[in-house]
């Protein structure tokens, strides 16, 4: 029983890791974005 709660855990700490670098990669690429369009402003401004 010890077991399947370790695994259990484990499994959890696993997809919360995947959320927050889901997370993190979400950030960046609209960051990314928002650099391009306002980069994109300012030569065109």
């Amino acid at each position: 029983m010890k077991e399947r709660i370790t695994v259990t855990t484990r499994q959890a700490v696993n997809d919360f890791a995947a959320a927050c670098i889901g997370a993190l990669a979400v950030g960046a690429a609209i960051g990314a974005v928002e650099i391009v369009i306002v980069a994109l402003l300012a030569s065109a401004g």
